[in-house]
């Protein structure tokens, strides 16, 4: 959450019970002389689709950070160590193993290619003209900070008229490396992607709108203007996450709101942008991923043990990419309790909500298992409802049902509760 707090001030943040937890306040700018905004990040329990009330307390004493000199983040789960802007090394502890293969790249470096594209197919490529990459110019700013929640490398470079600054975020509490990056490009006919060289062989796995499937590269025709047909091998797409992983081992990998990714053996990459002359493309659909200018990217990297089922790796994953709202408020009086769940979905594997909303007197929830498992499920409501009704996608009423339901691999299933 965001908040102002007079300059020379901390905020401690406490839960309903009175108990401090942990939190760590991250300095936005200085308005003044005497007040600064700040946002203020803290390790929320929330129940299933429910809330939990928090206390600020603006606090006398203010400590800065922890600056460390060296060009290393490390954590309970990984150590990271950094050189020109890039990740030179990540040692996962509890795998006891290094996941990169920097002989390379480096990991998140950012891979320009100035290209042909070929009109006036959107951004179907004709030609690949040169490739660099941002590990192989040196940075003109880096810092590293600590703290309670979270360590933070910065840097910033410019190379090839391109304006770079990059955040690589380790969580403390989550065993997740998150990406932050800032691309500003005002040249034509770039793309650029952030690659991953690992250093173990695995499959691909990508999610799909209610479910995950399998991408072999090897077995795609590549003939669409999509796939520039033929001269971007590896490219695909995944609605929310991307695993290369095998039976023993792998990496996920999301992009907040963009779907492109490419894999080139053992070398997993996001794709981030495309500088094509908006002009040309006046259908397409994604403003975002075009033009010249400033461009904000957010992505994370989830290493796990075992395969993206066993590992339930996608539960952490999905967690990032549907944050927690947080709503400031006074302080007041309520005949609310402190926390409270409306809903949660007890079951045996991998069942998630797709969505939940109201229509007239029912409310509609959408679920569906994601494992390949049959699973055994039980509604949990705080509200017992008096009626339970299977509804087609459409809302359409296919016959009665009930709050415990078993739901087949990869099935689908909406239901309408009655009050």
């Amino acid at each position: 959450v965001e908040t102002i707090i007079p300059d020379r001030c901390t905020v401690g943040v406490y839960d309903s019970a009175g108990k401090r937890v942990p939190s760590q306040v991250e300095v936005l700018k200085k308005l003044g002389r005497r007040k600064r905004l700040v946002k203020v990040h803290f390790l929320a329990e929330v129940p299933s689709l429910g809330y939990s009330t928090y206390d600020l307390r603006i606090e006398k004493e203010y400590r800065e950070h922890s600056t460390m000199s060296n060009k290393v983040l490390e954590n309970d789960y990984f150590r990271l160590e950094f050189e020109r802007g890039c990740i030179s090394g990540i040692y996962d502890k509890q795998a006891k193993r290094n996941i990169l293969n920097t002989s390379e790249y480096l990991g998140n470096d950012i891979i320009v290619q100035n290209v042909k594209f070929r009109p006036p197919d959107g951004l179907a490529i004709d030609e690949v003209i040169s490739e660099f990459k941002s590990s192989d110019y040196g940075v003109d700013g880096e810092s590293i900070m600590g703290g309670e929640l979270m360590s933070m490398y910065k840097s910033h470079t410019i190379f090839e008229g391109i304006d770079l600054s990059r955040e690589v975020v380790l969580h403390n509490y989550k065993p997740m490396i998150e990406f932050r990056t800032v691309i500003r490009d005002e040249a034509y006919d770039h793309r650029i992607r952030a690659i991953f060289p690992l250093s173990f062989k695995g499959r691909v796995f990508r999610s799909i709108p209610f479910g995950v499937v399998e991408f072999k590269a090897e077995e795609e025709p590549y003939l669409g203007w999509e796939r520039s047909y033929g001269n971007l091998p590896g490219v695909f797409w995944a609605s929310n996450w991307v695993d290369y992983s095998s039976n023993s081992y792998g990496v996920m990998l999301a992009n907040r709101g963009r779907i492109g990714y490419q894999v080139e053996e053992n070398k997993l990459s996001v794709i981030l942008l495309a500088t094509r002359n908006p002009a040309v493309l006046s259908r397409f659909a994604y403003p975002h991923l075009i033009g010249t200018g400033k461009f904000s990217f957010n992505y994370v990297l989830i290493p796990h043990m075992e395969s993206w089922k066993d590992s339930k790796s996608y539960m952490l994953m999905e967690e990032w990419l549907n944050p927690l709202m947080a709503i400031i408020v006074d302080k007041h009086e309520g005949v609310m309790p402190s926390e409270k769940s409306f809903m949660s979905i007890s079951s045996e594997g991998g069942v998630l909500l797709s969505s939940i909303y109201r229509l007239n007197s029912r409310i509609y929830i959408r679920i569906y298992e994601i494992e390949g498992r049959e699973s055994n499920i039980e509604l949990v409501v705080d509200k017992p409802p008096r009626r339970v009704l299977e509804t087609n996608m459409l809302g359409e009423v296919l016959g009665e049902s009930s709050i415990r339901i078993t739901l087949k691999p990869y099935e689908i299933k909406t239901l309408a509760l009655e009050f």
